[in-house]
């Protein structure tokens, strides 16, 4: 599969001439309209299992009740080594605009999903150099 990547200044519509702030781990609809309210570009909605996961019906509240905000944020959802085509189900199902793949995601995986969603991926580095 070939994934056409276009690059430019912005990144899922954010403007480039502020900070961007993404608040992670929103688990309560008035938490994410109260970071909506105070300027967040982003909230983290986590699907991942952790003390923060959520479930759908928590993630489609919290994505009404920021609808609500003068200045919508973008709603990210984190996933660590979910199958591609369940991260895309879930991000229609919800009404993600951007996915995180925080796993061990293959370089096949990535643009899978680059194809229906903006995506982050997050790389994990080992805490100090390979040895030659």
């Amino acid at each position: 599969m070939t994934a056409i990547v276009q690059l430019n200044r912005t990144f899922a519509g954010l403007p480039d001439d502020h900070l961007i702030t993404k608040i992670c781990g929103i688990m309560q609809p008035e938490h994410g309209l109260l970071a909506s309210l105070y300027g967040a570009s982003m909230l983290g909605l986590m699907f991942a299992p952790s003390s923060r996961q959520i479930s759908l019906a928590d993630a489609i509240a919290i994505r009404r009740a920021v609808e609500a905000a003068p200045k919508r944020p973008l709603l990210s959802g984190v996933f660590v080594n979910e199958r591609i085509e369940r991260v895309i189900q879930i991000a229609h199902e919800v009404g993600l605009d951007i996915v995180q793949l925080s796993g061990e995601e293959t370089p096949e995986e990535v643009p899978e999903c680059a194809l229906s969603f903006p995506v982050i991926k997050l790389c994990r580095f080992p805490p100090r150099p390979l040895p030659p």
